[in-house]
């Protein structure tokens, strides 16, 4: 897969990207369009505490369609397309079954 990341300081550029497996409660999903975030601006401009990772990915704010999804997975499958938020919790936590999901990490 092929990802947008911050190559230098103010440039941007494409790299390829080694997925991870996909683990039981996780979806990987193809972006079909992303909104930029500050914080995306920021890592590009050099201004972001994690900036200096070399070929840090940008953009965490999509739609998406679904690729792959873990063995426990149930509301999801390949071929739905889904918005990715800003911030994904951690739905396993108690908090976020109880509907405070932005409390939660993830």
């Amino acid at each position: 897969m092929r990802g947008l990341a911050r190559i230098e300081q103010d440039v941007l550029g494409w790299v390829d990207i080694e997925l991870d497996e996909c683990g039981p409660y996780d979806a990987i999903c193809k972006p079909l369009a992303m909104a930029p975030c500050t914080s995306d601006v920021h890592i590009v401009w050099g201004h972001a505490y994690m900036s200096d990772a070399p070929h840090r990915v940008v953009g965490h704010e999509a739609t998406a369609e679904v690729v792959k999804v873990g063995d426990k997975v149930k509301d999801f499958k390949p071929g739905d397309r889904v918005i990715v938020p800003a911030i994904t919790p951690d739905w396993l936590t108690v908090p976020a079954e109880q509907g405070f999901s932005q409390h939660c990490y993830g």
